[in-house]
């Protein structure tokens, strides 16, 4: 919900996530609110910081461990 974003706590919005065979755990998930954008969305957790983008053509880029 791109509207709510600044409004939220981000600590209630830490969810479990699987994106392209990944599986995430309490990760931050942000979703595009451009449609002109080639992100689908990110995945953060609150250790590492970005650690998986998504783009709408299925391509991605992730963080090696």
């Amino acid at each position: 919900d791109c509207e709510n974003i600044y409004a939220s706590n981000l600590e209630e919005s830490l969810t479990n996530v699987v994106i392209s065979q990944f599986e995430f755990d309490n990760v931050l998930v942000f979703k595009s609110c451009d449609a002109n954008s080639n992100i689908d969305n990110i995945i953060c957790t609150p250790e590492k910081g970005v650690e998986f983008i998504a783009f709408k053509d299925s391509t991605y880029l992730k963080l090696l461990n």
